[in-house]
C-alpha cells in the first residue's frame, strides 16, 4: 500500500554517496518530479545546504507527496515548505544514470511515481470541454509566496483573475520544462505552487535584489519577459533546452550538420584528408583500415606501414600474435621497446573504446548519430 509516510520516506533521503561536487554523501536530496522518454527517465531532485537535516526536508516535501496522493496541503504546511526552500542549495535534473551515481537503488523513485500515479485519488482539474470555445479561466491561489505571485500577475490572463489567484493554464505553459516546475502527475494547483515557493526562495537571496526590483517596476510582462526573467534566477527556471548559439566558424557549421543529421561523409570528405596529410598516412590506408581490410587489400606505402597493420589487426582480432607476426613487426618497428609502446597503445585506446561504449558517452562530433564506422567484421 503507497500512503503518505510511504511516500515521504522514499523520496526524502540521505545521499548514499556522493556526486563530483554537487552531492556529498549524507547531504539531505528530495525528489520532486520523474520525466520519461522512451525507456530513459530523469529525476529532478532539491539538494538541501550541508548540515540541513531530515526534518526540515520533509516539510519542503510534504506538500508534494500529498499533492501527488490527491491531497490538499493546509496553509501552514505550505507555509512550512516555504521556510524549508530557503535551505534548498540547488535544484538538479538528473539522468537514471547519474542519479544511480549518488543513489543506487534509484528504481524505487521511479516505482513509488507509478504506483502514486495509479492510486486512486480525486479529479482536481476541470474536465475538458472538447474545444468547444475557449477555455474558462482556472484561476489557482498562491499562498505564502508574495513575489511570485505580483510576477506572475502581470502576465496578461493572470492579472485579469480574482486577486490572489493566477492563471493556471498561463503558468503552468510558461514555467514547462523548468526543473523547478512539479511533476506532471500532480494537480496543476500543487505544480504552480511548488513553482511559486522555489522562487520566492530564489528572489530572496541578496544576489538577485536588484533583479527583483527590475520585475517590480514592470506594469505588465510579455510571457517572453517573464521567461528572460525566470531564466535570470538560476538554471531550476530554465527550460531543458536552450536555444544553441550560431557557428563561429565553418568547421562548427559542419560539425552542427553532422549532428543534426548531416551526413558523415562530408565531415570524412572535408575533415579526415587534414587529419591524415598531418599524421603522414594516405587517406585510402585509413580508409581501408576504418572497414577493417585485410591487409593485401590496402595499398600501403611501405612494407613497415603493412607489418604494424597485421600485427594490431591479429591481435584485436584474436588476442594474440604469431611468431612471423610478432618478427615482421619487430623488424619494421626496430626494437622490442617500440614494440611494447606499440601494444600498449592498442590495449590503451582498445580501454577507451570500452569505458565510451558501456557508459554510453555521446561523439562530440557525432551525438547521438548511428556510428559510420562497422559493427562487424567485412
Amino acid at each position: 500500500m503507497v500512503d503518505f509516510n510511504n511516500l515521504l520516506s522514499r523520496f526524502v533521503l540521505a545521499a548514499p554517496r556522493a556526486l563530483n561536487d554537487e552531492v556529498a554523501q549524507g547531504q539531505m536530496v528530495v525528489c520532486t518530479q520523474m520525466s520519461i522518454a522512451g525507456s530513459a527517465a530523469s529525476f529532478t531532485v532539491k539538494i538541501m545546504n550541508a548540515g540541513t537535516g531530515r526534518d526540515l526536508a520533509e516539510q519542503l516535501a510534504q506538500p508534494l507527496i500529498k499533492g501527488l496522493l490527491g491531497l490538499t496541503a493546509s496553509a501552514a504546511e505550505l507555509a512550512a515548505a516555504t521556510q524549508a526552500e530557503q535551505s534548498v542549495h540547488a535544484t538538479k535534473t538528473y539522468t537514471a544514470r547519474e542519479t544511480a551515481r549518488f543513489y543506487p537503488g534509484w528504481r524505487d523513485w521511479k516505482t513509488a511515481f507509478e504506483q502514486a500515479a495509479a492510486a486512486p485519488r480525486p479529479r482536481t482539474d476541470p474536465p475538458n470541454t472538447g474545444g468547444a470555445g475557449p477555455a474558462a479561466p482556472r484561476p489557482v491561489s498562491i499562498l505564502g509566496a508574495p513575489f511570485a505571485l505580483e510576477m506572475f500577475r502581470k502576465l496578461p490572463a493572470s492579472g485579469s483573475v480574482a486577486a490572489g489567484n493566477v492563471e493556471a493554464a498561463e503558468v503552468l505553459g510558461l514555467c514547462d520544462k523548468m526543473p523547478a516546475l512539479g511533476a506532471s502527475m500532480l494537480p496543476e494547483a500543487v505544480r504552480i505552487q511548488s513553482f511559486a515557493v522555489a522562487l520566492e526562495a530564489a528572489a530572496g537571496e541578496a544576489a538577485h535584489t536588484s533583479l527583483r526590483g527590475e520585475v517590480s517596476a514592470k506594469g505588465q510582462l510579455t510571457l517572453a519577459e517573464a521567461t528572460a526573467f525566470l531564466g535570470r534566477f538560476g538554471q531550476a527556471f530554465k527550460a531543458s533546452a536552450p536555444s544553441p548559439t550560431a557557428p563561429t566558424t565553418p568547421y562548427e557549421a559542419l560539425v552542427r550538420r553532422v549532428d543534426a543529421g548531416g551526413q558523415f561523409a562530408e565531415f570524412m570528405e572535408k575533415t579526415i584528408p587534414f587529419i591524415c596529410t598531418r599524421a603522414g598516412v594516405i587517406l585510402h590506408v585509413i580508409e581501408g583500415i576504418r572497414k577493417d581490410l585485410p591487409p593485401d587489400h590496402i595499398a600501403f606505402e611501405s612494407a613497415e606501414e603493412k607489418a604494424v597493420y597485421v600485427f594490431v589487426r591479429e591481435c584485436l582480432h584474436t588476442k594474440r600474435v604469431g611468431e612471423f607476426t610478432y618478427a615482421s613487426c619487430l623488424e619494421a618497428v626496430g626494437s622490442e621497446k617500440a614494440l611494447v609502446d606499440l601494444t600498449m597503445a592498442v590495449g590503451h585506446y582498445g580501454n577507451v573504446c570500452a569505458l565510451l561504449n558501456v557508459f554510453q558517452v555521446s561523439h562530440p562530433i557525432l551525438g547521438g548519430m548511428e556510428t559510420p564506422f562497422p559493427t562487424q567484421r567485412e
